[in-house]
């Protein structure tokens, strides 16, 4: 049992209390109860909670369709955007497994073979950052953006993908622009990094 409690300096401390009850060889027991300052670990959950509150809210608020990703293809992250430019019905929307997604949005692509190779490769590569434009079958054109996530120490937690609707844009070039193509390189930066629960993208990302 949790109990909060106020110091006469106004000072809050959380306590967790519980109950053992011990029984001897004559047949006799006790009951014995200890208590554990939680105070810290309170502190610790309610900073965890405002920080993946505050990344909710900035990734809901961001234009592009945002998916993350983590090295077991379970997904742990994707915003409202995302599912409105891939019409993801909502029970695909509301199962973590990756897989049901892939499956669905491969469906929806214009070239869905060499779509589906591109995610392959880079789950397959979790070093390699990569951008380029993937069209639908119903015309749209998307920017696409991947790389690793990481913390501060390098470890790798995952990749994440981004999604832009360029579809306007891409109208308005001459017929002669080159053809696109998967613009990936060791030169591009591994851009996204994790610090607790909020991801930072490098300003020179792209």
């Amino acid at each position: 049992m949790e109990k909060r409690y106020v110091r006469p300096d106004g000072k809050v401390v959380w306590v967790v209390f519980s109950l053992r009850r011990l029984k001897y060889a004559d047949g006799s027991f006790e009951e014995v109860t200890t208590a554990v300052d939680i105070t810290e670990l309170k502190k610790a959950e309610d900073e965890l909670r405002w920080k993946t509150a505050f990344l909710e809210a900035q990734v809901n608020s961001a234009p592009d369709g945002i998916l993350v990703v983590d090295n077991q293809q379970k997904r742990i992250l994707q915003n409202q955007r995302l599912l409105e430019l891939f019409q993801v019905p909502k029970e695909i929307a509301e199962d973590d497994d990756d897989t049901r997604l892939l499956r669905h949005v491969t469906g929806q692509m214009k070239n869905p073979r060499q779509f589906l190779e591109r995610v392959k490769h880079l789950h397959a590569h979790p070093d390699e950052v990569g951008r380029d434009e993937i069209e639908l079958a119903s015309g749209t054109i998307l920017d696409r953006y991947s790389s690793p996530v990481r913390d501060q120490t390098g470890k790798y937690y995952g990749r994440i993908w981004t999604f832009r609707d360029i579809t306007s844009s891409e109208k308005l070039k001459p017929s002669s622009a080159s053809p696109r193509k998967w613009r990936a390189s060791a030169s591009w930066p591994a851009a996204w990094r994790m610090t607790s629960t909020t991801f930072w993208r490098h300003p020179n990302a792209g």
